[in-house]
């Protein structure tokens, strides 16, 4: 919820999302988690002077690792199904050449929607349902394009 919030004012949502899969992936469903990581980064507060004088350049391979690591999660993608493979493609794309996760996320959301709601009522389609939480972010993504604006 709290990452919704706070990309309605325009902070990035990546620090929170990877911070929480990696407490669930290790184990921790409890909000012990995310305490003990606000306290390690109240911590890294006075420690940032240190971690400024690493240059990108050294920070370049992590990054990388990263990388591939998040695109194994595409071979989970269902690429036959267009109104799920799109949003996909479009978050990726425009993370790259953007920069901006939070825009890119909002921006693959919005065309998800669409796409859904085309579906389902412009096509008939009565299978695949539009739950209420895809006109909740449809509303909220669009405010955010708004805001920037």
């Amino acid at each position: 919820m709290f990452t919704v919030i706070g990309s309605l004012f325009g902070l990035s949502t990546l620090t929170t999302y990877v911070e929480s899969a990696s407490g669930v992936e290790e184990g921790g469903r409890t909000g012990w988690t995310a305490v003990t990581t606000s306290a390690l980064f109240f911590v890294a507060l006075f420690l940032s002077p240190i971690f400024l004088a690493i240059p990108p350049v050294a920070t370049g391979m992590a990054l990388l690792v990263v990388g591939i690591s998040m695109m194994l999660a595409l071979k989970d993608v269902p690429w036959g199904d267009v109104v799920e493979a799109i949003p996909v493609v479009i978050l990726m794309i425009m993370t790259a050449f953007s920069g901006d996760f939070a825009s890119a996320l909002c921006a693959s959301l919005i065309v998800y929607a669409v796409l859904a709601i085309f579906r389902r009522y412009v096509l008939g389609n009565r299978e695949y349902p539009v739950g209420v939480m895809v006109y909740v972010l449809l509303i909220m993504s669009i405010a955010k394009f708004a805001v920037i604006v």
